[in-house]
């Protein structure tokens, strides 16, 4: 099995200079969720998130982003557990992230939010096989990852009044969809608000726990509630949600 990747990793740009001891700190938050609908000109299926921060102490900014998306070359959803007449299923999807941050803006260009740097794409494959009950439970698999583009120049633009984006990477068809999740602000972005509440709390710790042990194609498992992106909701997420539960 090739080693998976780390889609989290976060990438920065020029990091903050110390000021002198009263400093002055603006700090704008942002976060940016879509559905992908289209893969170059083929109907598509997936989730894009993005987040950043962009701060400014005495004059000196610097910028913090992570973006990733997950899609498949279909219309077609996630399969539910369950019993199939059939040696295999295989379930292939595209997955992108971010690697590092050339340019953060608001307001861009034309654009409502941007995000240019260098990204890495790849295409996975699992083959699940079934278990002695002929159960596809997703404990039965072989996964392949072949790269797509490694270190390419690309650009996440968000438009049309914050309801559409694109994902343009060197190497890769046009990734774009619909927007249906923003936030601008001032207040830190607390991952693991998979409910779109606005807050984390013991309801998406329900949400995530009820995928448990799931993987990409079989049963409730979501990219939205796979924070360490390692293809799995496993106990690592479940952490993340129950670390930022505010009490």
């Amino acid at each position: 099995m090739v080693a998976v990747l780390a889609l989290t990793v976060f990438s920065f740009v020029p990091t903050l200079a110390r000021a002198d001891d009263e400093m002055e700190v603006q700090t704008t938050w942002v976060g940016v969720s879509g559905h992908i609908e289209q893969f170059g000109s083929n109907p598509a299926f997936g989730w894009l998130g993005a987040h950043a921060k962009m701060q400014t102490v005495n004059s000196t900014t610097g910028e913090w982003a992570e973006a990733h998306a997950f899609w498949i070359n279909s219309t077609v959803g996630l399969m539910p557990g369950g019993n199939f007449s059939m040696e295999n299923f295989t379930y292939s999807f595209y997955a992108a992230r971010l690697v590092n941050a050339s340019l953060i803006a608001l307001n861009y260009s034309g654009y409502d939010f941007y995000i240019s740097g260098l990204w890495d794409a790849i295409n996975v494959t699992f083959v699940y096989y079934p278990n002695g009950e002929g159960v596809f439970d997703g404990e039965n698999f072989n996964c392949t990852m072949e790269p797509v583009a490694s270190n390419a120049t690309g650009a996440l633009r968000v438009f049309e009044g914050w309801t559409k984006f694109e994902l343009d990477i060197t190497g890769v068809e046009l990734v774009s969809g619909v927007v249906y999740h923003r936030f601008v602000g001032t207040v830190d972005i607390e991952i693991g608000d998979v409910t779109g509440e606005g807050k984390v709390d013991i309801n998406d710790l329900v949400h995530v726990a009820h995928a448990y042990g799931c993987r990409p194609g079989i049963g409730k498992y979501s990219f939205e509630m796979d924070f360490n992106d390692d293809f799995q909701i496993d106990v690592g997420d479940l952490a993340t949600v129950a670390a930022n539960i505010k009490a």
